[in-house]
């Protein structure tokens, strides 16, 4: 498949097949992965789990506050805060 991270859809686990990723692009990969059905159709990967440049442009968009929040409470957490 073309993506490190996809859903199986029998069991509804997310199936992670990424190594050498840093930690950005790992979350951002499952954030991608689970935005994708969060209820809005036009966002899932059509065939061989390929996104178009459109829909990734709008998931980048919506998971973006998202990543930038997890890495700013992770860094509170690391600088004691």
């Amino acid at each position: 498949f073309e993506r490190p991270v996809n859903r199986v859809l029998l069991s509804n686990k997310l199936n992670i097949c990424a190594t050498g990723f840093s930690e950005n692009e790992f979350i951002t990969q499952i954030l991608i992965e689970l935005v994708q059905y969060s209820g809005d159709a036009n966002l899932r990967a059509a065939s061989y789990n390929k996104l178009t440049m459109t829909q990734t442009a709008r998931i980048k968009e919506i998971i973006e506050p998202y990543l930038n929040l997890y890495f700013q409470e992770k860094q509170k957490l690391k600088s004691g805060d």
